[in-house]
């Protein structure tokens, strides 16, 4: 709710108090009740309310009635709660039960709208808990089992494959109004291999600038050499030592 009736994120503090009384005066789903009421009791007092009228009705009530009529109304009201806490709990439990077994709703066909997430996007803004990490919208192109492939709408984009747990269904009611971030989506895949060039080729001009004739002479009197220390009686490390030499 916050972050629906943020305009400029730095100013949020102003806008709390009033999504807090929002959310205090508004039934919840599990309860079917306002946490004003299940706290104090009684329904909380509107902005409208407040406004003064002209004819006010004078209300007198006995306190020994009030009492009374207060406790009976608190017990019909838990009792009600239960009732719609046991619902809201079997509904929940259907929920992650179409979750796990890939629910019709999570099941997208061509021609679909949809919204792709982009976890990224909360972690390089400011404010990541006032940041919308969904983009779109997109038009699935193509579905499997697991996965569409969706292109952007209104975009010459080239269409990339997703996963359904990173898509969510547009409703009918929401324009094709893009929603763009910061952070754009990559492209996954092997990277490409780079041929490193060998250290020395004697074929061709090297770091220092040898000519390959140059680089020839260089192997043949290294050879001449190796073939002159072998007639030699002397130890292999000796020999070695002398062709390095």
């Amino acid at each position: 709710m916050l972050k629906k009736k943020t305009v400029t994120p730095t100013e949020w503090d102003r806008i709390l108090p009033s999504v807090v009384y929002a959310y205090n005066a508004s039934p919840h789903a599990a309860t079917a009740e306002s946490p004003h009421f299940l706290v104090y009791g009684h329904d909380p007092k509107y902005p409208s309310e407040i406004i003064p009228r002209e004819h006010l009705s004078p209300y007198h009530v006995d306190y020994d009635n009030y009492k009374t009529e207060f406790l009976s109304g608190l017990t019909l009201a838990r009792a009600c709660i239960a009732e719609h806490a046991e619902k809201y709990r079997a509904t929940m439990k259907q929920q992650y039960d179409r979750c796990m077994k890939t629910a019709a709703s999570q099941v997208f066909n061509t021609g679909d709208r949809v919204y792709m997430t982009v976890p990224s996007e909360k972690g390089k803004s400011t404010h990541p808990k006032l940041a919308f990490d969904w983009r779109g919208p997109y038009r699935v192109l193509e579905a499997s089992s697991n996965s569409a492939l969706i292109t952007r709408i209104g975009a010459n984009e080239e269409p990339a494959r997703v996963q359904f747990d990173h898509l969510v269904k547009v409703p009918a009611g929401i324009d094709d109004t893009p929603v763009i971030g910061r952070t754009a989506r990559g492209r996954r895949g092997r990277p490409r291999r780079k041929t490193a060039r060998p250290s020395f080729d004697p074929c061709r001009l090297d770091n220092c600038g040898l000519s390959a004739a140059r680089a020839r002479s260089d192997i043949r009197d290294r050879n001449s050499s190796a073939q002159k220390w072998a007639r030699w009686p002397m130890s292999s490390l000796e020999r070695q030592c002398a062709i390095s030499c």
